[in-house]
Formats: structure tokens, sequence, C-alpha cells
């Protein structure tokens, strides 16, 4: 066997092998030398690919399989380096010999061998092997029955690698792993009694997280499953016996998935989040802001978990790839948890890595420091010089328009010193695209609930409006007074568990009412919880909107919401506060960083409101006498005009 092995090492260098001469190895003898464990240096694909093409008539179906393993082993190590080499004789034409050996054999393969064989060759950089996984995910279907959980979590592993969304082997792989009627574990099931989740059981956390990453990897649609899994998964946490990336794949696929809504989803988050919590120091850079996308993405924030893993990041942020400093940085403005240190230690990072990005994580990352408020002058500079280059076309996402304008008010209104803007062709661009979406907006039952008491109290308003001058959608505006109603329903609130019941608006939402205020416009809140405390009673809901709507046009801050109002902070190049003029404007308590409220009152015009008699009474007036007044028709709230 030494003899063999020296032999082998030689034929990779193309040196004399009189060693082969004297003996010819067994396939035993192959077999243990391509998937022998432990030795202090793996084997190089030279080495395997060498010893294929010296002895392949003698590989059996298992060496076969080891042989393809020593490649795809070294894919994982450097990838660059294999598609390099694979791109030279003689191992591209050694590799492409076996990849078509393996593809004759497929039908004879054991079903380990068969998900081994696709697992391994979905990390090949070869159009071939990608060929391959797909031949065998049509065996595999009918091997499913005979799959191990591990089995399964491979097939579908090697499917979600490359995207082959193979719907026949996922329904399969579902109806065996969940028991479902008509196949054999579910008969199974039937034969020894009930079970609650068919061979879910025998899962391990691993392997959910595996399960679950690929389904939502291919955007594979199943609530079912993730019910499922969301009812055993907590069980297989406990004990801290699942793997840092077990518990970010998990989070993951939920929030991915959009899967954060169904039975047991929220609990299991929150379960990942707490052993998140506990264990935040063994996690690895990509992994913790892989999982704080995650939470914030499904709107289940642990505030504690993002202050400790703010430290953490902020730590290691040169060792975070560009994908996770992006979705890091886009986590905590979201969830609006202020991690300044982090913000600052990613803005000293990331312009040596922005050729790296992609164009949704440069808008992001513009995007997150222009909603945590945080503005450094230099980053902000090469982002935006890097935004104007993406190419844009009808297949651009509703979303990055969203962020493209959101960001143009944050330049305009929160650092107009800085002189940073986007090109009048791409705001353009993107006020269109955002207009043609405005008619697809639909009020909620809460939204129609508040518009109705307004109606009742004869106000006049505009549902689903569009403020012309910054393209932001608000639920209710009373234009001719510039007040804006915004009903902030459950889905816009942070969990219980971080916030009272009324809940708090998200890091977007406060950016959003910063502009409005900046640009002349009064904002009320109203939360679901809020309005649930009313009891549906008409007078008291009548009252309620009054007495806000008052306090909102006399300036008192206990009915503009319960957001922060913190003034944008503006960073120079060296990484001091408040640059230039705006910082003249803040010390001098001028209009550029200060909240509208704080500035010289423009006089009392929206403190009244006129009925249709055309008299002027106070809207405590209109809230007493609502009960003794007939509700409007629905027509009396008009259709938001879009913007010019």
């Amino acid at each position: 066997m030494l003899t063999f092995r020296r032999a082998i090492s030689g034929a990779a260098r193309h040196e004399p092998r009189r060693a082969l001469l004297r003996a010819l190895p067994t396939n035993k003898q192959i077999t243990a030398l391509l998937s022998a464990r432990g030795r202090s240096r793996p084997l190089s694909p030279e080495t395997a690919l060498g010893t294929w093409a010296k002895f392949g008539e003698r590989f059996d179906d298992i060496s076969l399989a080891a042989a393809l393993s020593c490649v795809a082993r070294s894919a994982a190590r450097s990838p660059d380096a294999l598609r390099a080499g694979l791109a030279r004789e003689p191992l591209r034409t050694e590799c492409a010999s076996l990849l078509a050996r393996v593809a004759e054999r497929l039908q004879h393969l054991q079903p380990r061998e068969l998900v081994t064989v696709m697992h391994d060759a979905s990390a090949l950089p070869d159009e071939s092997a990608h060929k391959l996984v797909r031949s065998a995910a049509a065996l595999a279907r009918e091997a499913a029955p005979r799959l191990t959980p591990q089995g399964m979590c491979l097939a579908l592993r090697a499917c979600a690698k490359l995207g082959i969304v193979d719907h026949a082997l996922l329904d399969a792989i579902s109806a065996e792993a969940f028991g479902r009627a008509g196949s054999p574990a579910a008969e199974s099931a039937a034969a020894d009694g009930p079970r609650a989740a068919g061979m879910l059981e025998r899962f391990s956390p691993q392997d959910l997280s595996q399960l679950t990453w690929a389904y939502a990897t291919l955007r594979r649609g199943d609530d079912a499953l993730f019910a499922r899994v969301a009812a055993v998964a907590p069980a297989k946490l406990a004990g801290d016996g699942a793997s840092t990336q077990a518990l970010a794949n998990i989070a993951w696929a939920y929030a991915r998935s959009g899967a954060a809504g169904v039975a047991g989803a929220a609990e299991l988050l929150d379960e990942v989040s707490a052993h998140a919590l506990r264990r935040v120091d063994e996690f690895k850079p990509f992994e913790l802001a892989m999982i704080l996308w995650a939470l914030a993405k499904a709107q289940r924030p642990n505030v504690l978990l993002f202050q400790a893993a703010a430290h953490c990041l902020a730590r290691d942020v040169a060792r975070l790839p560009a994908q996770s400093l992006s979705n890091a940085a886009w986590a905590f403005a979201k969830v609006d948890v202020r991690a300044e240190p982090l913000f600052r230690a990613i803005a000293a990072s990331a312009p040596a890595r922005l050729d790296t990005f992609s164009a949704q994580a440069l808008v992001n990352l513009a995007w997150a420091f222009c909603v945590a408020s945080l503005l450094p002058a230099q980053l902000l500079r090469q982002l935006v010089s890097r935004i104007e280059l993406v190419p844009v076309g009808p297949e651009t996402p509703v979303a990055y328009w969203q962020q493209i304008q959101q960001l143009d008010n944050a330049l305009r209104l929160d650092a107009p010193s800085l002189g940073i803007r986007l090109s009048p062709a791409l705001v353009g661009a993107c006020r269109v695209e955002i207009c043609k979406q405005h008619g697809a907006r639909k009020p909620s039952n809460l939204h129609r609930a508040v518009s109705d008491a307004l109606r009742h109290l004869r106000v006049e308003h505009v549902d689903e409006f569009c403020v012309p001058e910054l393209c932001y959608h608000v639920d209710i505006a009373l234009p001719q007074h510039r007040l804006v109603i915004e009903v902030n329903g459950t889905m816009w609130h942070r969990h219980a568990a971080d916030t009272d019941a009324r809940g708090a608006p998200f890091g977007r939402h406060l950016m959003k009412y910063r502009h409005l205020r900046a640009s002349g416009w009064r904002v009320l809140l109203v939360s679901s919880g809020e309005w649930a405390e009313l009891g549906g009673c008409v007078h008291a809901q009548g009252r309620f909107l009054a007495e806000k709507i008052d306090a909102a046009t006399a300036r008192r801050s206990d009915a503009l919401g319960r957001e922060r109002r913190t003034p944008p902070i503006v960073w120079d190049e060296e990484g001091g506060k408040a640059a230039g003029a705006d910082a003249a404007a803040a010390r001098a308590g001028g209009a550029a960083l200060q909240p509208i409220e704080n500035r010289a009152p423009p006089g009392t015009v929206f403190a009244t409101l006129r009925a249709e008699s055309g008299q002027t009474l106070s809207v405590l007036g209109l809230a007493t006498s609502v009960a003794r007044r007939a509700p409007l028709s629905a027509s009396a709230s008009a259709s938001a005009p879009s913007p010019a």
C-alpha cells in the first residue's frame, strides 16, 4: 500500500512510476487511498484525477464516488485554484472523463452513493457536473423512500446550490420526511401509531437547518413544511445541541421564504435568538450578520441580541464578507437599534472593498447609514458614484427604487452641505417607477377604521396620499393643512418583549417621518394598540383623533409618536462629527439638523379645521358632537393624486 501511494503521488507529477509495474492496485486499495481520513495533508485533485487516469478501468462505484469527493473537497478549500486547474490539460480531460463515467453508473448507485455524488458534483465549477446533478435528481425521486434524513438534505442542498427546482423531488422528500398521505412514511406511521411529524423526529438540528435552507433558497413556498419544522425544532435546539451555522440557517430560511408568519414560526425565531444571545461569542462574523438580517427581515428583533452582536461585529468587521457587511448594517437600521461604533467601523472598512459589493449591497449600505442618521461623507460619495453606474430596467424591483428615493431625500434634507446628490435622470426614473405602484396600495382594516372616524368628524382627508416633493406614500393626509396621519398596525411594530404594547415604528419609518417634518408636514401616529383601547366606541374614537390632531398642530410632542428624535450625525473625511454647514447650523440652532417642531411657530392655522358650514371650529368641538352627526358616505374620502 505504501509503494502504491508513493507511485500515485509520482503519477501526479508525471515522473517514472516503476513501482506501478511491480504491483497493480486492487479496488480496495484505490478506495482506501481516495477516501482515507485523518491524513495530515488532504489528497490533491491532481492525485485523485491522476489515479483515475491510470487505473480508471479498475474503479468500482465506490471508488468513483470517492474520487469525485476528493475533487469536490478541493473545490471547497480553494474554488479559484480548482477552477484554474480544471481549465488546463490534462486535468480538464481527466475530470470530464470521470464525470462521464459517473453519469453512466448513476442508475446502478445505491441511494447513499447517489446523493453523495449529487452533493459532490454540485461543488465543481463545471457544466457537465451540473448536468450530472440534474440527472441524479430524477433518480433520487424514486430513491426517496430509502433515503436517510442526511441523504435527503444532501440531495436538496445540491439542487439548491445550483438553483435546480425539481418539484417532483421536493414533493417526494417532503412526503417522506413529514409522513404525508400516500407515502411509505405515512403508511408506516399508520401501522406504528400516530406520529406528530413522520420522519421529522429523526432529523438532527443540522438536518433541519439544511432542509429549511434548501427550500428557502429554491423559493419553494411550503407553509405546511415550515409549520411542521417549527413544531419540532425547539425541542431539537434544547441544550445547545445545534451549531451556530444551524441556528443562522434556520433563522435565515424562515425570513427568506416568508414563512415567519406560519404557526409556531414566531416562537421558533424567539428560541433561536435566545440561543444566539447566550452563545453570541461563538458565532463567526458572517453567521452573526446572517441571523441579525433574518430577525430584522422577519420583524422579530431581539434588542439585547442586537446590542451584544454590535460589539462583536465592530471588533471583527474586517472579517465580514461584503454581503454580510451590507446585511448587518441593513438589519440595525431596519429595527432602529443604535450602533454608532459598528457603523463607524463599517465606514472605515467598506471603502477599500466596494468593488466586491453587488448593486443591491451598495444600495442597502447607503440606505442603512441614512436610516441610522449616520452620514459619513467619504463613504457616501463613493457609494453614490457606484450606484449611478448600476444598470436599471423594467425588471428592477420596486423595493430598489424606494431605497433610491429615500437615499435621495436623506442626502437633500439631512446633509445638504455635503453636496452629494443623485443624478436627476436616476431620481426622475425612480419617481416614475414608484408612481406606477401607487394604485396598487390597498388600505388595511385599521386604516379604513381611522378613515371612517375622520369622516364622522367631517374632516376632509385623502387616503393613500403620495407626498409630491418626497414621493413618500402616507396612509392619510390633510393636504390643505399639511398634516399626515400614519396608521401603524402590528406588522410595523417591534416584538412585544422589546417595547410596550403600543410598539414603535421601525427605522425606515422614522426617517420618513423626519423627512416629512423637514419638508413642513406635521406627522400624527395612530397605533393599533391605541385604537384597540377605544373598544370600538365611535364617540371615543372621534375624541381620540380630535385630541391627537389638536396636540399635533399645537406642537405637543406627546401626540407626535414615540419615536426617537435624534438629529442626523454627519462625519467629515477624518471621522469627526457634524461637518461643514450642518455643524454650524446645529450649533446655531438652525434648521439644517433640527426637527421642524423645534423651530419658530409658523402660526396657528393647523389648530383649526373648517366644518362644512364654513364656520371655524376647534377639532375638539367636532369631537364632542360626533355622536349627534350622521356619518358621511365613503365617497367623501378622495383618492390620492400622483406626484407631479
